[in-house]
């Protein structure tokens, strides 16, 4: 599973050539009778998460060797992976809907600006403010919005309030800025 040969690690210590590690890539103890969720380096370099029992080698005075059994986690890994993805995206449909019952989704105004020639233009652009005040770009909760059925209230409202804004302005003043400028909508 790890790549390597049985003359890749006769006579070496398996530690210093398989490299134990825990998941996160830190050094780990060779003490101790059992170890769950670890990793090893594989010879081509790639990590290979595993599972594993470790019990030291004592039925000889004088052995310094260790029993490993281990169990790829890939799969179960992957599976933990999507699981937690899937509970962000939830995650962010909940914070989406505060947002759109408590107003805190903002079109920002930003300038276009022919470099020759042509009528100035203005683009707006969607964020969501955070409770704190943090500006939250779509990126970070659109997908999620799309996947669960959010997006086309959101389209509502941002064409609703853009269309407001362009039946309000009469012309607009373009000026180089290097911050769009926040328009909130309800």
């Amino acid at each position: 599973m790890l790549g390597w040969s049985e003359e890749d690690l006769t006579g070496k210590p398996v530690h210093a050539t398989i490299r134990f590690q825990n998941t996160d890539g830190t050094p780990r103890s060779e003490e101790g009778v059992q170890t769950v969720d670890q990793a090893f380096t594989r010879k081509d370099g790639s990590i290979f998460p595993v599972s594993l029992s470790e019990a030291p080698i004592t039925e000889r005075p004088g052995s310094t060797g260790h029993m490993v059994v281990f169990h790829d986690t890939t799969k179960e890994r992957a599976e933990q992976d999507l699981a937690k993805r899937q509970l962000e995206a939830l995650t962010w449909v909940g914070r989406t809907r505060d947002a759109l019952d408590e107003g805190r989704l903002v079109l920002y105004s930003q300038p276009i600006v022919p470099l020759a020639g042509g009528e100035p233009r203005e683009e707006l652009l969607l964020r969501m403010m955070g409770r704190g005040g943090e500006v939250i770009r779509p990126a970070t909760f659109l997908p999620a919005a799309e996947k669960y059925g959010l997006v086309g209230e959101i389209d509502q409202r941002v064409v609703i309030e853009a269309a407001h804004l362009a039946a309000g302005a009469s012309k607009p003043t373009y000026r180089r800025c290097r911050s769009p400028t926040r328009i909130s909508f309800p």
